[in-house]
Parts: structure tokens; C-alpha cells; sequence
């Protein structure tokens, strides 16, 4: 029968990565009575309504939301069975595909490396990776971590890195609906091994603990001890490493300090902290010296990120987020005191709702980056990817491969400090990398192992194929050649929102889905087409077929039929 295995919500709940397989026989029958059309509600394909759907798998049966509670309890259950499984003789093994990322947010070159081939990455739904060829290929560290979901990156010029994890920006409110809870804040003194810092874990009491969102992280210049951390619960500092911290942001007239979304240091010691989408500016990070910065043109939104030049630190842009679009961008020429409304919408230069740059959600993707070698020129992420030099370009795709394209989504644009060419691109596709500031790119996730499985299949000849966020359905070739699996690279099958997938045990046939109630089937092996057409007020689709939540059926007792599928939220097929 089938061999189909699906993440479950308790599974979805701790971020599974990749496909992971081991044998499951179920025999079920199925019942089925042949229609020839079914007309569906259709949801736009987005990333929002995709965050819904997750949630409506991970939420609470009661409750309806996702309580960090659970979240921890079900770390502690995940742990005590990975003690026991050895008793139990399963052995799980990575099955790929290691050819395509996922959600990236965070990206460091090893400011000691002066080659700049040691490079650090981390997933929100993946863990971290280092790369020692300057990200030609990557590999896991610490494989096993119970705490994947990277947020942020960091490191000292004495060489300590620090890396974040939990981050807000995983749906529109903050909540962290999507299950991106982090574990605290990590720290390595020799880029191998990585020691979660006790004094920052969540409390598992606490249903919204400050630590459980850390979303961004800046080290001193010139004391690796010294750490500031914007997290769920504001400023933290720490003078001696991590082990202790303080508050350092305090409310001022007029505001009250929120949740963190970015921090930022310059050379001379100066820090600005973006909270609630403004600005908090100190001339030395000092505890109670934080004061927000007013008047015309300064930095207001529901998020703000800001990023200091780095061939000047006096100049500083800032990118804020407001209503899903831009909220505004903003320049400052000392350091954050003063700021002006540069670019925008407002300015005639145009960029924002008009052109899809943020596709309403620039609350979730929203990256900035600052050319090394001139501090004038910038370039903006969301959906797409956008040059300002005096005028707006638009500098990638982002469908399909190919030197001009980068995956959608864009959460970060970093620079190699040792190569000011050298521009890395971190998406929900994982990794690109630029050698001339953002004329080509190049995909750079090869072992980056960050796809986010959301359902998986297995075919009799060992075949596997997966479904992901927003990497579409991929195969992945597990034949064994001589007793040894031929390799983990896929084949990219089907696009979109990749949800549940499955092989027909009768026929060469194979069915992939996206969670806006779309799906498509292919023949052996080769790439999906759909299997609806435009209708109102919903798609129509040529088979018989029933779409609520869970997994793939096949009508076995009809062999020559190949429309016969069946969604169901039951143990059982239901009969439609």
C-alpha cells in the first residue's frame, strides 16, 4: 500500500528539517465514489495565508493559538524520546534534497578569515551551517540541536560569535504563530563549538518570556564581552559575556520601549536600537542612555531595521515596514541623531506598493544593505531586490534559476568584509552570493539542508519527494546502487507553497499540493502540471476530489483510474 509520511503537529511544532525517512506500513482502504468536477474556495497563494494554515496545525485544540509552553514541553518530550530511540532500533538518516535552502535570516564572514571563506548561516528552520570554501558548500553544526530556528548573528573582533534564535517576524503580529521559538542566545570563543548561554533561555512559564524572540544581536568593536541583544522584551546587555544581563533601554516621555527588531553598532561605540519601528540612539551603549530620536523625517512603522555604512559610520539608512509596505526610508549623515525622510514614494522615485517590491509583507521580508565602498548607495529586499544609487534598478528576478534571479523573499543583504564585491543574498530559498555587488548571482546551498518539509512521500523503488514552504515539491532520487544510497540532490517538481505529496503504488503517476487548495500530478517523475482550470468562484478541477487537512489517498479499488484522489482529516478516507 502506501508508504507516505507526513509531518505531524507535534513534529511541525519543533521544525522538523529536511526529509527525514524511516519504514511505516499502514494498510487502509479506501472509499470512493467517483465525481467529475468539485468547485473550491481559492485562497490567493501568499506567504500570510500560508502562516495561517501552519497555525491551524500547531495551534492548541482549546485555545487556538500557539502558547510557548507547548512549544518547550514538546522539546522536553522530543528529548526524552531521542534517549530512548536507540531501545526501539530506528536509525534516521538525512535524505535531502541538499541542493536547494530554506528561510535565512542570518549570515557572517569570520572577520579572522581574511580569505572569507569561513562563512557562518543559520535557518529559522534549520539550525546553523559553516562553510570554510566561502559558501561553495556547507555543513551542519551541531546536527542535532534542539533549537534550529536561527534568527541572528554576530561576532566580536576578537573572533566570539554569537547567534540568536526565536524571531517575530514569522507572521504580520509578532506572535510567533508560524512556531519560531527560540531557545536563547548562543556563543562559541573558536567557531566550532557553540554553548547555549543559560541566562538567556525562556522561561517555561512565561508564555510570551523576552528571550524566546531574539532579533538581533551587535557586539562591541572593541569588547567581545560587551553584547547588546534585541529581543521580544526589549534592549538586554551583558558586560562579562553572557552571563549576566541589564535592561538598557528604558521608556522616555511620550514612548514606551517594545519588542526589538533590530541593533546596531558603530566603531566609535555608538548604538541605535529599532523598537516599535522607531529609533532609540546612545552615543555608547551606557545603561539609561537610550533616547528616541524626534521630529521631521525620522524613522516611524510597525518594523524598522537600520544599518551603518561601512566606509563611513557617520552615515546610516533605515527601512521601515508599514502595513505589509514601505513605511518609509531614511537617511542620517551623524550617526542616527538627526534623521530625514531620503527616499520613497513620497520622493518621487516611487518604490513601495507600486511596483511589488514588499507584496504586503514587508513586516516578514524586509532587508537593507549598505555598499562597502559608497556609502550613497543601498539595496532594499522584500519580495524583489532593488539598487538605490540616485536612481531606483531593480536587480533580480525572482522565478527559475539562471544568473539574474534570486529566490523571493528577501530577509538580509551582507557583505564580506574582506571583499567588498562579494554581496550574499539570504532568502526563504536559502543562500545567493554575488562577485560584483549584485550584477549575477549564483545559488550558494549546496549541504545547506535548511528545506522546510511540510509533508513527504516514498516511492517502492526508494524514491522520495517533499513538499515545502515556499520551495514548491522536490524529488529526490534514494535508489540504492550496491548496497549505498546514490545521493541527496532534488529535482524541483512542482512550485509554490509545497504542502503533501504522494506516489501511486499502481500506477507511474505522482501528486504534489500547495496549501491554497491547488494540486497537480506528473508522470514519471517529470515536473507537475496543474489539475484545474480558472472557475468562479474557485478553481475546477478534472477529478474527483475533497480538500479539508491532512493526507493523499488513491482509490485502489479502481487500478486504470488516475483521477481518484482523496484529501482527508481522518484516519480514514472520507467518501465524497
Amino acid at each position: 500500500m502506501k508508504n507516505t509520511i507526513l509531518v505531524s503537529a507535534i513534529a511541525a511544532s519543533l521544525v522538523g528539517v529536511g526529509c527525514l525517512t524511516m519504514n511505516s506500513n499502514t494498510d487502509v482502504s479506501a472509499s470512493y465514489e467517483k465525481r467529475t468536477q468539485l468547485t473550491f474556495n481559492e485562497k490567493a497563494q501568499s506567504w500570510k495565508h500560508a502562516q495561517e494554515f501552519q497555525k491551524m496545525f500547531r495551534a492548541d485544540v482549546n485555545t487556538g493559538e500557539i502558547d510557548i509552553r507547548d512549544v518547550l514541553k514538546g522539546r522536553e518530550q522530543a528529548e526524552f524520546l531521542r534517549g530512548q530511540r536507540a531501545g526501539v532500533g530506528l536509525e534516521w538518516k538525512e535524505r535531502g534534497p541538499d541542493n536547494v535552502g530554506g528561510r535565512t535570516r542570518a549570515i557572517l564572514v569570520d572577520k579572522l578569515d581574511t580569505t572569507g571563506n569561513t562563512v557562518y548561516a543559520g535557518s529559522v528552520a534549520g539550525g546553523l551551517f559553516k562553510s570554510i570554501n566561502g559558501a561553495a558548500t556547507w555543513e551542519p553544526i551541531d546536527d542535532h540541536s534542539d533549537s534550529p530556528a536561527i534568527s541572528c548573528i554576530d561576532q566580536g573582533m576578537g573572533g566570539t560569535i554569537y547567534v540568536g534564535t526565536g524571531c517575530s517576524f514569522e507572521n504580520f503580529d509578532g506572535s510567533g504563530s508560524s512556531g519560531m521559538i527560540g531557545k536563547g542566545l548562543y556563543k562559541s570563543t573558536d567557531g566550532e563549538t557553540f554553548t547555549i548561554l543559560t541566562s538567556t533561555l525562556p522561561a517555561a512559564n512565561a508564555t510570551g518570556d523576552g528571550w524566546a524572540h531574539i532579533n538581533g544581536i551587535a557586539v562591541d568593536p572593541t569588547n567581545d564581552n560587551r553584547v547588546f541583544a534585541a529581543t521580544k522584551g526589549g534592549l538586554m546587555l551583558t558586560e562579562d559575556g553572557g552571563t549576566t544581563w541589564d535592561v538598557a533601554a528604558f521608556n522616555t516621555a511620550g514612548f514606551t520601549v517594545a519588542s526589538g527588531n533590530d541593533v546596531r553598532i558603530a566603531d566609535d561605540g555608538t548604538v541605535l536600537y529599532a523598537a516599535g519601528g522607531k529609533v532609540m540612539h546612545s552615543p555608547d551603549g551606557d545603561i539609561g542612555s537610550f533616547i528616541y530620536v524626534t521630529g521631521t523625517g525620522t524613522p516611524t512603522g510597525s518594523r524598522t531595521i537600520v544599518k551603518f555604512a561601512p566606509s563611513n559610520n557617520d552615515t546610516v539608512w533605515a527601512l521601515s515596514a508599514s502595513g505589509g509596505e514601505l513605511g518609509g526610508f531614511y537617511l542620517s549623515t551623524d550617526r542616527g541623531e538627526t534623521w530625514s525622510y531620503d527616499q520613497g514614494e513620497n520622493s518621487g522615485v516611487g518604490f513601495g506598493s507600486c511596483c511589488g517590491l514588499f507584496n504586503g509583507q514587508a513586516n516578514y521580508d524586509l532587508a537593507l544593505g549598505v555598499n562597502p565602498k559608497d556609502a550613497s548607495t543601498v539595496y532594499i529586499g522584500g519580495v524583489q531586490l532593488w539598487r538605490y544609487d540616485g536612481s531606483l534598478t531593480r536587480i533580480a528576478g525572482e522565478f527559475g534559476g539562471g544568473e539574474f534571479n534570486v529566490h523571493s523573499d528577501k530577509h538580509d543583504v551582507y557583505f564580506d568584509p574582506h571583499n567588498p564585491n562579494k554581496m550574499f543574498v539570504a532568502s526563504d530559498g536559502g543562500i545567493h552570493v554575488s562577485y560584483n555587488q549584485g550584477q549575477t548571482y549564483f545559488s550558494a546551498s549546496k549541504g545547506y539542508n535548511t528545506f522546510s518539509c511540510y509533508g513527504i512521500a516514498l516511492d517502492k523503488d526508494g524514491t522520495m519527494m517533499g513538499g515545502a514552504q515556499d520551495n514548491g515539491t522536490w524529488s529526490v532520487d534514494n535508489s540504492v546502487a550496491g548496497g549505498i544510497f546514490t545521493g541527496l540532490e532534488g529535482t524541483n517538481v512542482g512550485g509554490g507553497d509545497g504542502y503533501d505529496c504522494d506516489y501511486s503504488q499502481i500506477t507511474n503517476i505522482s501528486f504534489s499540493t500547495i496549501y491554497s487548495q491547488a494540486f497537480s500530478r506528473g508522470i514519471d517523475g517529470a515536473s507537475m502540471g496543474s489539475m484545474c482550470t480558472s472557475g468562479s468562484p474557485g478553481p475546477i478541477c478534472d477529478q474527483g476530489s475533497f480538500y479539508t487537512v491532512g493526507r493523499l489517498w488513491e482509490n485502489e479499488n479502481d487500478p486504470t483510474s488516475q483521477t481518484t484522489i482523496v484529501f482527508t482529516n481522518t484516519n480514514a478516507p472520507q467518501a465524497i
